[in-house]
Formats: C-alpha cells, sequence, structure tokens
C-alpha cells in the first residue's frame, strides 16, 4: 500500500513537473516579427528629424512675431498719441481676427478626422455585413457618406464579378500590399501578403550580370 502510494506521488510531482515545463516554454521570433512588433509599438513616437522640424517651425514663428512687433514699436513711435491709439486698436483686432482664424483652422481639422473616422467605422461595418474584404475599408471612404456608400456598391459588384468568374488557381482571400521599406504600415492597413526580399537579402547588386 504504501509502495502505491510513493508510485502515485511520484506520477503526481511528474505531471506537476510537466505542467510548469510547458507553462515555461519560450515563443522564438523571427527577426522580422520582433521588427514588426517593434514598429508597431514605436509608430506614435516622432523621429527626431520630426522633432528638429517641429522645433525650427515654432522658432521661425517665435522669431517673425518678435521681428513684427519690432517694427510696430518703430512705428508706433513716429506717430502721435492719437494715431498711435488707433494703430494699437488696428493692431489689437489683427491679432484677434488671426487667432480665430487658427482656432477656426484647429477646429475644422479635428471635425475632418472626426467625421472621417464615423465614415470609417460604417465602412467597415457595411463591408462586414456585405462579407466584403474590411481591409479595404481606407481606401473606399468618400467625400461624404453619399459618395462613401456609393464606393462600397462599386466595390462589391467588382468584387463579386471577380469572385463569380471562379477562375482556377485566383483567390481574393489575399491582399498583397508593402515591401522592405513599408511592410510594417502595409501589415497595420490590413496586407496579408508583404515582399521583404531586400530585407532578407539585401540591396540588388546592379553591376553584376548573370
Amino acid at each position: 500500500m504504501a509502495l502505491k502510494q510513493t508510485v502515485k506521488t511520484m506520477e503526481n510531482n511528474n505531471n506537476v513537473t510537466q505542467h510548469q515545463n510547458e507553462a515555461e516554454e519560450v515563443r522564438t521570433y523571427s527577426q522580422e516579427e520582433v521588427d514588426a512588433m517593434i514598429a508597431d509599438a514605436t509608430k506614435d513616437l516622432l523621429t527626431q528629424e520630426k522633432v528638429n522640424e517641429i522645433v525650427e517651425k515654432r522658432l521661425a514663428k517665435a522669431h517673425a512675431k518678435a521681428e513684427n512687433e519690432r517694427k510696430q514699436a518703430e512705428e508706433l513711435a513716429k506717430l502721435s498719441a492719437e494715431e498711435r491709439k488707433a494703430k494699437e486698436f488696428e493692431i489689437v483686432m489683427a491679432e484677434k481676427q488671426a487667432e480665430y482664424e487658427e482656432q477656426l483652422k484647429a477646429f475644422n481639422i479635428m471635425k475632418a478626422e472626426f467625421e472621417r473616422s464615423q465614415l470609417l467605422a460604417q465602412v467597415q461595418k457595411e463591408l462586414a455585413a456585405k462579407d466584403l474584404p474590411v481591409s479595404c475599408s481606407e481606401m473606399l471612404i468618400g467625400s461624404d457618406a453619399e459618395a462613401t456608400m456609393a464606393n462600397i456598391n462599386e466595390f462589391e459588384k467588382a468584387f463579386n464579378a471577380q469572385m463569380q468568374k471562379n477562375i482556377d488557381n485566383v483567390s481574393m482571400g489575399v491582399l498583397s500590399m508593402g515591401m522592405t521599406g513599408d511592410y510594417s504600415v502595409a501589415v497595420s492597413e490590413g496586407s496579408t501578403l508583404v515582399r521583404v526580399g531586400t530585407g532578407i537579402f539585401g540591396e540588388r547588386n546592379y553591376s553584376v550580370s548573370i
């Protein structure tokens, strides 16, 4: 009886060890998968070039503002008290107008982005309902809801027409987009097939003839 209990205990211990080993298995990723994960994790981060561009634009804007204020001060110094007062009012009104236009521009950009996101959601919903490739959503967005729906209808006709041809060795289940330089963007946009020969074999040497 004690021997059976010992064997049973050993079997349990072996099972526990096996489960622990299975849980501790580490998946090995290819370099392409690592690159894709890094690209996806850093896609929203600004590059150094973009940071430099933003800084340069802000410095140029600040310099232009300072130069404009200097010129305005020189002009005001040449005016009488009454003329200076009128000029200062004119400057204030111009600044208010410029500020309003900047706010209106920002609002219009936000509005356009919101409307586009709404259209994209509608396109994705329509494509899913019609059993069409949702990965094609971006390219079907039109100027408004009516134009977008017209694009969807045209796409549906073209897609179904190709499917009905039932061409041998031809499938509409693959979306081929992206190469070595932009494959991460292509994958994020729904590509199921990318061409990364340069990433694997390196740049082509056109000086070598075969």
